[in-house]
């Protein structure tokens, strides 16, 4: 649990990022109406199956007008306001906010393959800002890049791990030292064997998408006859699915469900259901508010742009970071957390893998996170 929180915290300070093209967009006097179930979620499959299948499958995550990608309102111990002024005696949390706006592109590799996953997210160019009681303390331009992969070292043995490169990131940088209380280097490297272990009976990976992919079909269909969702067509064949979330009965209902419905018919481990069951329920129980929308676009031969809207709430009673880990963060404690992105995914030749590291399991290089 340690090493989830840390990484759940560089996860969202550091968000950086599975491309076909979307359906041609429609004219203002183009007719949509309710569409057919059996034909729309042929279709949807039919759309995912070259993606799901792939060796390779990434994603660019964009932002989407002018709100951030994904922004973070939290409080600290912490003095974060960067200057060369001497810091505020003044006891107690502070409020911040980060917001990142940007555009992030993942990259996976090896997913036909029981062994040597590795997945690349990649931020060029991002504007990372930090605000405090509504005033801009700081705001500069960020590149970065964070990889999780298993890597094969010598006689059969492998290192799994999580790696951040923040050579220039200055300020990803100094808010983690700040609100980790731990020297963060340049580049980094945190141990993640324990729970990869946990979760190895997923890969390869487009095994696991192909089996689970017609139980969750079968869950949206359930949503769709129970007019939760929506999808609605038009005369040439595209397809709209729209979902809203309105409350957090209602995300709970949903990430419950697709849960159950998944591995009522998914033949894979146990243990799989039960760390997912136990990560959702913790989530969860932090959560004060939800509100969220949905959309994606599709037709019988391609994926458009999946648009998501959320924003989250968290309750101060269970927010804080500093309870059961108060030796290596300052208090810390995350008020909401809201996204506003679109998500192309893409997959085969299109994934490059020539940026990928070769260097990872040199440790004089990327050095572990000691805490």
């Amino acid at each position: 649990m340690r090493r989830q929180s840390l990484l759940l915290l560089i996860s969202l300070l550091s968000l950086s990022g599975c491309v076909n093209n979307p359906p041609p967009e429609s004219s203002s006097s183009e007719v949509w109406s309710e569409a057919d179930g059996d034909k729309a979620f042929t279709a949807l499959e039919n759309s995912l199956k070259p993606i799901i299948g792939d060796d390779r499958q990434g994603a660019i995550i964009k932002t989407r007008g002018d709100k951030p990608l994904i922004a973070v309102d939290f409080e600290a111990e912490a003095d974060l306001s960067l200057s060369s002024e001497t810091p505020s005696s003044k006891e107690g949390l502070r409020p911040y906010r980060v917001e990142v706006f940007g555009d992030a592109k993942a990259s996976a590799f090896n997913c036909s393959k029981a062994k040597e996953f590795k997945c690349e997210i990649a931020f060029e160019d991002a504007m990372v800002s930090l605000l405090s009681s509504g005033s801009e303390l700081a705001s500069i331009t960020q590149t970065f890049s964070t990889y999780v992969a298993e890597i094969k070292k010598e006689n059969d043995e492998y290192e799994q791990g999580f790696y951040a490169d923040l050579k220039h990131a200055a300020l990803t940088e100094i808010l983690l030292e700040n609100l980790l209380g731990v020297e963060v280097e340049e580049k980094t490297f945190v141990d993640i064997s324990e729970t990869y272990g946990s979760l190895s009976s997923l890969f390869p990976l487009t095994t696991t998408y192909k089996s689970i992919t017609p139980y969750f079909l079968n869950f949206l269909r359930g949503r769709f006859d129970e007019k939760k969702l929506t999808i609605k067509t038009n005369s040439k064949g595209d397809y709209s699915l729209e979902m809203g979330i309105k409350d957090k009965d209602d995300f709970s209902s949903f990430i419950k469900g697709a849960i159950d419905d998944i591995f009522d018919g998914y033949t894979g481990s146990a243990t799989i259901r039960n760390i997912i069951n136990n990560y959702v329920d913790s989530a969860l129980s932090t959560i004060k508010t939800v509100k969220g929308s949905l959309a994606i676009p599709f037709s019988e031969t391609e994926l458009g742009q999946i648009d998501a809207d959320f924003d989250i709430t968290i309750d101060s009673k269970t927010s804080s970071l500093s309870s059961s880990y108060a030796e290596y963060l300052d208090d810390v404690s995350i008020k909401s957390v809201s996204f506003c992105l679109g998500i192309n995914l893409f997959h085969g030749t299109s994934v490059d893998v020539s940026s990928f590291p070769s260097n990872l399991l040199d440790h004089n290089v990327w050095k572990e996170l000691e805490y």
